[in-house]
């Protein structure tokens, strides 16, 4: 088991319950959920190997605006958008699934913690600021 992937599931209840919350509110306000597995190349603790590890994402898209920030929200094991995502923002939602294992519950305060900006929020630079739509930010 890798070292991303061992502190990945400490927080795998919190994460769990925040997704199915996540999930009701993107149903009741009109999305559609489409269940997703998304190939990630993860490092190892033993250092450079890496290893492809399938991250499991809910879906929910077809929101309005109004329901989510941004292009969208990870909460827990679920996406709530408008547009359906494309591959790249599928691999960027899919390390803030990993995060939120690592976190739990602790993953909003954290990420609110962090900052609005992007490009200076931990969160964001670790999850991929390109996949995630945001270099095309400050070009």
């Amino acid at each position: 088991m890798t070292l991303m992937m061992r502190k990945a599931n400490r927080g795998r209840l919190g994460s769990y319950l925040a997704g199915v919350a996540a999930l009701v509110y993107g149903t009741a306000v009109g999305g559609r959920r489409v269940d997703v597995s998304v190939p990630l190349l993860v490092s190892s603790e033993d250092g450079p190997v890496c290893e492809v590890q399938r991250v499991p994402l809910r879906v929910v898209y077809g929101l309005p605006e109004w329901a989510y920030p941004r292009g969208g929200v990870c909460v827990g094991d679920t996406f709530l958008t408008g547009p359906q995502p494309s591959k790249p923002v599928l691999r960027h939602e899919a390390r803030h699934v990993l995060q939120w294992r690592r976190h739990g519950l602790t993953m909003a305060p954290r990420y609110w913690a962090a900052g609005s900006n992007p490009h200076t929020n931990r969160f964001e630079v670790e999850a991929d600021l390109a996949d995630g739509g945001y270099v095309e930010d400050c070009m």
